[in-house]
Formats: C-alpha cells, sequence, structure tokens
C-alpha cells in the first residue's frame, strides 16, 4: 500500500511540472526575463523574449499557427505577433520554452501519456518483478519468434520493440520498418546449451513512398540427439530443426504514426515427421514526443497448422521507449500478454558506441555494447539466468542510398515546383505538387500547412478543374494590374505572411471595389489576420497607398522609430518591387539599427533600380559600401 501512495504522489508531481507557471517556473530555476521592443525584427507590435537561464538547452517548440513562426537565434524567441504566452512548458530532451496558447493541451496531453506509461511500467517492473518474471512461458510451437534478432536487442533483455530501427524491427515491431532509412543487413549466430544453435539474418529494403519491406530467417537447430528403442537401448542419432521465414511491411500514415504487418512461415522437423505454422502479426507505432514513442503488436492473430495440433495463441505486447539527454540515453520498456512478461533496458550511446543494460523473461539480466564503424555494426550481449551465462554477436551492414534524404530532396523538389506554379496563378497545379511532396515526406509539418492554405486559396477562388483565368494581353492595366496583386496576395497567404497577403489584396480590391468575390476573399483573410480595423479604413489607389507608406516611413524615422519605418517600407517594396526610394529609406531605417550589412545590401538594390541616385552613390562611395 506504501508503494501505491509513493507512486500516485509521485504521479501528482510530474503533473505539476508539466503545467506549471511562469512564475513557479522563474523561482524553481533561477530564470530572468527581460522585455523590450524587437528593433532588429522590424515587425508592429513585435517584442523581444531575451532569456537567461540556468539549465542547458531552450528548446524550439514548434509553429505557432495563430502568430506565425517562432524564430530561435542564439537565446531569443521573436513572436511576429500578439502577447507572450503565460505558460512555460517543459519539453521532454529539450528545456523549457513557451507553447502558444491552442498546442498547450495537446503537448500537455502528450507528456502526460509518455509519463504515466513509463511511470506504470517502472512501478509494474519494480512492484511485480517476482511474480512477473516468473510466469514466462517457454516451450511453445512459436517461441523462435522470441529467441532474439541482433545482439542488440538480446543486450536489452529483448525490451526492444520501441528501439528496434534496422532490418531486426521486422522480427520484433514491423510497424518499425518505417523508420528505416537504408538497405540494412543483420547477422546472428549463438551457441545454445547442450550443443544447440540458432542463427537469424535479416534484410529491410525501404522505398522512396511506399514504406519498407523486411525479410527474416531464422533457425533453431540440436544435433546428436541420441535415439533409443523402448528398451532405453541406444539405436543411433538423430537431428531436430526448425527454421522460421518471415516477410514483413511497415509505413508511416503521416508524420507520427505508423502501422506494420508480418507474415510468418515456421517449419519443424523430426526423422519421420514434420509440420508448418503459418501465422500473422500486426502492429502500430506513435511518436508522442521528439523522443518518446509507444507502440502495441498483435502476435499471431490468425494461424494456419498442418501436421500437428500446436496452437498459437494471440500474444499482444505493449512497448515504450524515451530518450533523455537529446536521445543519448534511452529507457526502454514493454509489457507482454502472454505469461505476464516485463521487460526493461537502457542504452547509453557514446558516439559510435553505446553501452546496454536489460531485464526481463524468468529472471533474465543482460547486458552489452556496440560499436558502428562507418556502415558497419558490431554488437555483442551476455546474458545471465538460472542456467547459466551465454553470450551473443551480430553483425550489421549498411548500404544504398539513404532513402530519408531522398524522400526529404524530391519533398523540397515538389515544394519548388508547387512555389513556381501558385507564383503564376496556378493554385490547382500547386496543390498537386505539393500532394506528390507529402507522398514522400509524409511528415513535413511546414507543407502540409501550406498544403492547408493553398486548398484554401482554391476555395476562396471557388476552382475546381481550371485554373484563375489570366488575363489577356490586350487587357486594360488596371485589369493586369488587379490580377497581379491578388496572385501575390494569396501567394503570400500561402506562405503564411498574413499582412503582406492583406496589403496586397487590399490594392487588388481599390482597383476593383465592385468585385464582391474579391471582397469576401479580402475580409476572410483580414478576418484571419486579426485586423478587422482596416474594413473600416477606406480604401485608396495604389499611388495614393504608395505615397501614405513612403510618408509613414519618414515619420517613423524622424522620430526614432527605425524598425517600423524599415516595416512601412518593406509595405512599399511589396506593392512595388521596383520602388527605389524605399529601397534607399530601408537602408537607411537599417543603418541607424545598427544592421550595418543589410543596410549595404538595400542600398545597392536601389542603385540597381536607379543609378541616377547622385546623393546615395556618393555617400557610399565615401564609406567604401559600393560594390
Amino acid at each position: 500500500m506504501q508503494k501505491v501512495t509513493n507512486f500516485v504522489a509521485l504521479i501528482n508531481e510530474f503533473f505539476k511540472i508539466l503545467t506549471v507557471q511562469k512564475s513557479e517556473i522563474m523561482a524553481k530555476f533561477n530564470m530572468t526575463f527581460q522585455f523590450s521592443e524587437a528593433s532588429a525584427c522590424h515587425a508592429k507590435e513585435l517584442r523581444k523574449l531575451s532569456l537567461g537561464i540556468s539549465t542547458p538547452t531552450l528548446g524550439y517548440i514548434g509553429t505557432n499557427r495563430d502568430r506565425g513562426p517562432l524564430h530561435l537565434t542564439n537565446k531569443t524567441i521573436c513572436f511576429s505577433r500578439g502577447k507572450i504566452n503565460r505558460f512555460l512548458v517543459y519539453t521532454f530532451g529539450q528545456g523549457f520554452g513557451f507553447l502558444p496558447d491552442n498546442q498547450i493541451a495537446k503537448a500537455s496531453s502528450h507528456l502526460r501519456i509518455i509519463t504515466l506509461f513509463t511511470l506504470f511500467t517502472l512501478f509494474t517492473l519494480f512492484s511485480f518483478s517476482s511474480l512477473s518474471f516468473a510466469r514466462e512461458v517457454g516451450g511453445g510451437a512459436g517461441d523462435i519468434w522470441t529467441f532474439g534478432a541482433g545482439a542488440r536487442s538480446l543486450g536489452l533483455a529483448n525490451a526492444t520493440m520501441e528501439l528496434a530501427d534496422d532490418a531486426t524491427a521486422g522480427y520484433w515491431h514491423p510497424a518499425r520498418l518505417s523508420s528505416v532509412g537504408q538497405m540494412n543487413f543483420n547477422f546472428l549466430h549463438a551457441s545454445l546449451f547442450e550443443g544447440a544453435s540458432y542463427e537469424y539474418m535479416g534484410f529491410a529494403y525501404p522505398t522512396l513512398a511506399l514504406g519498407t519491406i523486411g525479410l527474416n530467417l531464422v533457425r533453431l537447430g540440436i544435433g546428436d540427439i541420441e535415439r533409443r528403442d523402448e528398451n532405453n537401448n541406444l539405436v543411433g542419432g538423430f537431428n531436430f530443426s526448425t527454421y522460421g521465414t518471415s516477410i514483413g511491411y511497415g509505413n508511416k500514415f503521416g508524420s507520427d504514426l505508423a502501422f506494420g504487418g508480418n507474415l510468418k512461415y515456421l517449419t519443424r522437423s523430426l526423422p519421420g515427421a514434420s509440420s508448418t505454422l503459418l501465422s500473422f502479426d500486426l502492429s502500430a507505432d506513435y511518436k508522442v514526443f521528439r523522443f518518446g514513442d509507444v507502440g502495441v503488436i498483435l502476435r499471431d492473430v490468425f494461424f494456419l497448422a498442418s501436421g500437428t495440433d500446436d496452437q498459437l495463441p494471440l500474444n499482444a505486447a505493449l512497448g515504450f521507449s524515451y530518450g533523455l539527454f537529446e536521445g543519448a540515453l534511452k529507457l526502454t520498456g514493454q509489457i507482454e500478454q502472454r505469461g505476464s512478461v516485463v521487460r526493461a533496458g537502457l542504452e547509453y550511446g557514446l558516439g559510435p558506441a553505446a553501452l546496454r543494460l536489460g531485464l526481463g523473461g524468468t529472471n533474465q539480466t543482460a547486458g552489452g555494447f556496440g560499436l558502428r564503424y562507418q556502415n558497419i555494426q558490431f554488437d555483442y550481449a551476455i546474458l545471465v539466468h538460472d542456467l547459466g551465462n551465454s553470450s551473443r554477436f551480430s553483425v550489421g551492414y549498411w548500404f544504398g542510398q539513404d532513402r530519408s534524404r531522398q524522400r526529404k530532396d524530391l519533398a523540397r523538389y515538389y515544394w519548388d515546383k508547387a512555389i513556381e506554379a501558385y507564383k503564376q496563378g496556378q493554385f490547382l497545379r500547386a496543390y498537386r505538387f505539393i500532394d506528390k511532396g507529402l507522398a514522400f515526406n509524409p511528415g513535413d509539418i511546414i507543407l502540409k500547412g501550406r498544403r492547408e492554405r493553398v486548398g484554401k486559396a482554391i476555395s476562396y477562388l471557388r476552382l475546381s478543374r481550371e485554373e484563375l483565368k489570366r488575363p489577356p494581353s490586350d487587357a486594360p492595366d488596371g485589369v493586369k494590374q488587379k490580377y497581379a496583386y491578388l496572385v501575390r496576395g494569396l501567394s503570400d497567404y500561402i506562405e503564411g505572411n498574413a499582412d503582406g497577403a492583406v496589403l496586397l489584396l487590399r490594392q487588388a480590391l481599390a482597383l476593383d471595389p465592385g468585385d464582391e468575390g474579391l471582397r469576401k476573399i479580402y475580409e476572410t483573410l483580414v478576418d484571419e489576420s486579426g485586423r478587422e480595423d482596416l474594413k473600416k479604413q477606406p480604401l485608396m489607389s495604389p499611388a495614393a497607398q504608395l505615397g501614405a507608406e513612403l510618408s509613414e516611413a519618414d515619420r517613423y524615422f524622424r522620430q526614432g522609430r527605425f524598425d517600423l519605418a524599415a516595416k512601412s517600407c518593406e509595405d512599399v517594396i511589396r506593392l512595388d518591387p521596383q520602388n527605389a526610394l524605399a529601397y534607399e529609406r530601408m537602408g537607411s531605417a537599417y543603418f541607424a539599427l545598427g544592421l550595418k550589412d543589410k543596410a549595404i545590401e538595400v542600398w545597392n538594390r536601389a542603385l540597381e533600380i536607379n543609378p541616377n541616385n547622385r546623393s546615395l552613390r556618393s555617400f557610399m562611395q565615401r564609406f567604401g559600401f559600393l560594390k
């Protein structure tokens, strides 16, 4: 009872840490915060958070969809709009960082799931170890599929469901085949007791977009067994052998979820008798957090037998893994339904080497180490159990192209094609390109967000089969300009620049205020950006808008508000990319902010557009700023 009380108290303490508010964290970890205007970011309502923190790492939490991306530079986070969030959430393996309000619930849920699962497994392991470890069932018809694959797994007492990332994944947990990036071959030979031997060979072949295929071969052989007659007279010897073959498949569905399956074929032979068994496994894997995974496998969901009355009962296993210190120290554990077996292991990575310790099975303790040299992996394990000690050695070889890198390169290629398409007003074509990119890299969160925004742009324009019509070459200039503003505005929206999108669409609407469809698109994006005040402001012609923005930039500069002056110049350039005066004033604002290199860059751009600007050229020559 005392153990249960302590366990509940420990869970409560974890929950307190996960949702502690900023003031409590500051007091607990001696963190100091200073707020100031972010002059270097050049955005209205932008604030900078400077951190003085005694913990080793400030983690990058991710994309804030409501307020734009979080930019991490050294120890500074810039938020693109709005107030700093209230909650400071601890990210396992990354340190402390802020989360947007709309992501706190999801992140906290994920953290609590893995925390509960870890604590429950450890509690079960240490509270009921004498019961669980003693009840493992052995000698079953399909037990050759639990002997092990690779010395790495054996060094962890076979608590390797959620760590398998090579050919052995097809043996332990086929959904994990989806994490294999290169072709891999793995081989194990083990000499067992009383002349028995066990061999394992595995191969994994990852495809570019169709998941990973795995092949496993196992053999258990016992030779020179005495054969006696009914009077116990020695009449010779015989051999017993069991062969197993499995074909597995694993693939990801989205960025965090993977499924897999395994078809297993088993043959056993004795003098004058043989039998076969065919069975199937199903498994699923879910990445709860950056260094935290959970998975489940249902072994022998169905089976067919020939030449034997043996049964293959369903055996479910639940496993987890969790990495500390940026994943250098891995904790892994699993619970198996059959025999109520609990296993746990630790693996500590030291560059190309790794040390391992495991506990589980029938009072087994295991340990070992691994070493990778270029594409070759060597692993050694030793098992200590009731029958004595035994050693295992395995070798793995990685070869072929890195599919993970190829997938990312192909996703990037199709994203570049999508950019080219939507900037030409071909939004349907862009959507198809992004879909192709996500087929190769389904975990690309940025690409998913942009596909969602391209889809919204298609919906706003009411496109189905035909692209947005480009004005003919003989169309009035106002019609051509309206089309250009519309396409550029939606392009900015797709790329996450809500302010730029609203600015450009506002100018398109100013050229044709009677276009109700365009007005609806503009007002929708205004609502999404939180700038409802713009609806009350009168529309201005492009020329009037340019003049107003340039005057505002000049006013901000004279007031010493150089970041806002630069922002106004950016708006002018967005409306008129060839406006030399805007580049000149933006350079002056950057120079006043101390951003000399950026100032020189935009001043040179101003001279490219207007080479006759003698005063700017003379100034740059005097200080050696000309290219």
